[in-house]
């Protein structure tokens, strides 16, 4: 089941997105970004993530300014992410809703 996408990202918008987030996103996620601005899913997609020996269910990846602030990364961040943890970023969610971030 392939992403259903946002759209894409220009450079100075990923910039403008580090500058509201106070960090420094990673190449990939940038790449990431840029090709499809998140999207989501119809089905959960099963996927694997370095470092995480099992798989999880991707329903959502959120993008930035993609018109709707239920699938904005800074929406989310914002709302659940103290201002202490700059480095957080809440970037999805899997089935059941629960949070998908990156630091």
């Amino acid at each position: 089941m392939d992403l259903i996408k946002n759209g894409i990202l220009k450079i100075k918008d990923i910039k403008e997105l580090e500058k509201e987030l106070n960090t420094k996103l990673p190449d990939d996620y940038i790449e990431f970004l840029m090709h499809s601005n998140g999207g989501f899913f119809e089905e959960a997609k099963m996927i694997s993530i370095e470092g995480i020996s099992s798989k999880i269910g991707v329903e959502k990846l959120w993008g930035y300014n993609t018109g709707f602030k239920s699938a904005d990364i800074l929406t989310w961040t914002r709302q659940y992410v103290p201002k202490t943890q700059n480095d957080t970023i809440i970037i999805g969610a899997d089935y059941a809703n629960n949070k998908i971030i990156i630091y």
